[in-house]
């Protein structure tokens, strides 16, 4: 399944009103966004992870506060570490490898795998991706393109293959649930 906005449907459709007819009405002008202190850090921090997260900066993410009453895992204690050709990074979570990310080089493709024992949440960070899935039972495989912040969910059993389809590297979270 992937999750991304329907079209209105004919029943949602403003109906037609020639141009005669139509109000006039001005166009809203784009809001303005002024820069602040707290938004340029956070803008800079976003976009260092991502360049890290892709293998493109050097720094690591700062690292964040602790909290004793929870259990904190901040972005600069990811290492990454690579499996069939392919970059993983995961959470230190109280469960092992649930929450993470996958790094693919430029056209990189990721061989027929199965989601044995969780189903898989894959949401594109940055990139594009094209995934083959085909259900367990089912005889049609079915292609997706993903785009970011699409996300897909591969149910266990399913068979499926992921390929990088630009040539950036790119990134997707990778969710176990």
């Amino acid at each position: 399944m992937i999750s991304s906005v329907a079209p209105l449907t004919s029943d949602q459709e403003e109906p037609y009103i020639p141009d005669e007819q139509a109000p006039y009405t001005e166009a809203a002008p784009d809001p303005v966004v002024f820069s602040t202190p707290m938004r340029d850090e956070q803008e800079e921090a976003s976009t260092k992870l991502m360049q890290w997260l892709r293998g493109v900066g050097d720094a690591p993410p700062s690292a964040s506060m602790t909290d004793e009453n929870a259990s904190v895992s901040s972005a600069n204690e990811l290492m990454f570490c690579q499996v069939d050709g392919i970059d993983y990074a995961f959470y230190n979570t109280k469960e092992k490898a649930m929450l993470g990310y996958m790094r693919f080089k430029p056209y990189q493709k990721r061989s027929v795998k199965r989601a044995k024992l969780h189903p898989l949440k894959l949401l594109v960070q940055f990139g594009e991706f094209n995934v083959e899935t085909l259900a367990l039972g089912d005889e049609k495989e079915v292609h997706s393109v993903l785009r970011v912040g699409d996300m897909i969910e591969i149910d266990t059993g399913t068979r499926y293959s992921i390929q990088n389809a630009i040539d950036k590297v790119s990134v997707l979270m990778c969710i176990r649930s």
